[in-house]
C-alpha cells in the first residue's frame, strides 16, 4: 500500500509516514459534531463557522490561490471540503503528481475559537508547508529534508507570503483591524491580529501546559536548535506578526535551502525576522 506524508497542524510531529492520518495523531480525543440543522455546534449554537461560512472560505482562498499555484508551480491546488469530519484537525499533503493538497475539517471549523480570518490563517498555514521554503523539516529521524516546511516556517509564510494577498482581493471576509501591540503599525499586522488570537486561542485550548497568548507579550525564549514541531501558542503569535511586519520581501518568494531569501534577517530588521523562540540560525 503505497505511503503518504501528512502533515497535520494540530499534533506535535508533522514528519511520519502513515498511509493513515489518524497515525500522524496523538490521541487527544477533540471531536465537534454538528447538529441536526447542518450549520451550527451541537453544544454552543454561538460559537464557530456555518458550513456556509466554511465553504465560502475554502472557494475564496482557492480562488485566490489556484491561479498562482498553476502559474508558479505547474501545479493544481486541491482543497478538500470535510465538514462532515468531527476531529479538529487540518491536514497538508500531496497527490500522486504531487500537487498540493489541503484538507480542513468541520470539526476545526466549528470550534469556538475560529473566525473567518482564523481559517484563512490557518489554510495560508498549510499552504506554507508547500510552498514555505527552508528550514525543511526532516524525513522522521533521518537527516533528509522533507517536503514540507518547519511548523514555524509554514506559520512563517501564511503571513509574509499568503495573507496580504487576500487584503489586495474582493473577498467576502472582511478582515477587521485589531488592538495595537508595540510596533505593529502596518495595516496588514493590524488586520493580522484578530486571526492570529484566534489561531493562538485555538491552539492554546488543546493543551494544558499552553497558554493563551497575548499581542502584549513576547516569547523571550531563544532556542539553540531549531525547533521544527508546533511552537507554543505565544511563538505562533509571535511569528505570525513578524511576518506581516515583513513588508519588503512580499514579492520574493522563501528559497527551499537558503533561509535569508525573501525573509527578514534579525541583524537588519528584528521585528520582522523569524523569533528564536523557535529559529536558530545557527542550527537548522
Amino acid at each position: 500500500m503505497k505511503k503518504v506524508l501528512v502533515l497535520c497542524l494540530i499534533v506535535l510531529s508533522s514528519n511520519c509516514f502513515s498511509n493513515k492520518i489518524e497515525s500522524c495523531f496523538p490521541n487527544v480525543g477533540i471531536e465537534i459534531p454538528i447538529n441536526k440543522n447542518n450549520s451550527k455546534l451541537f453544544f454552543n449554537k454561538a460559537s464557530g463557522l456555518t458550513q456556509n461560512e466554511y465553504l465560502v472560505v475554502l472557494r475564496e482562498f482557492e480562488n485566490v490561490w489556484m491561479s498562482i499555484i498553476e502559474k508558479k508551480y505547474n501545479k493544481k491546488l486541491i482543497i478538500k471540503e470535510a465538514w462532515g469530519e468531527n476531529r479538529v484537525n487540518a491536514h497538508a499533503t500531496r497527490d500522486d503528481d504531487n500537487n498540493p493538497v489541503i484538507v480542513f475539517n468541520g470539526g476545526l471549523a466549528r470550534h469556538e475559537q475560529m473566525t473567518k480570518e482564523g481559517m484563512l490563517l490557518i489554510l495560508c498555514h498549510e499552504l506554507g508547508h508547500h510552498y514555505g521554503g527552508a528550514p525543511k523539516a526532516f524525513r522522521g529521524k533521518s537527516e533528509r529534508r522533507s517536503w514540507s516546511s518547519a511548523e514555524g516556517q509554514a506559520d512563517y509564510f501564511a503571513t509574509n507570503k499568503c495573507m496580504n494577498k487576500f487584503l489586495s482581493s474582493h473577498l467576502s471576509v472582511s478582515f477587521e483591524f485589531g488592538s495595537v501591540p508595540n510596533g505593529c503599525e502596518t495595516e496588514l499586522c493590524q488586520k493580522i491580529v484578530p486571526a492570529a488570537l484566534s489561531v493562538g486561542n485555538l491552539f492554546a485550548s488543546l493543551k494544558r501546559q499552553w497558554k493563551k497568548p497575548s499581542i502584549k507579550a513576547k516569547d523571550k525564549n531563544k532556542v539553540d536548535i531549531t525547533e521544527y514541531k508546533h511552537p507554543n501558542p505565544q511563538c505562533r503569535v509571535d511569528t505570525f506578526l513578524a511576518g506581516s511586519l515583513c513588508e519588503r520581501e512580499f514579492g520574493v518568494d522563501f528559497d527551499n535551502k537558503d533561509y535569508r531569501v525573501g525573509a527578514c534577517l534579525i541583524e537588519e530588521f528584528p521585528a520582522g525576522a523569524r523569533p528564536g523562540c523557535w529559529f536558530s540560525s545557527e542550527s537548522y
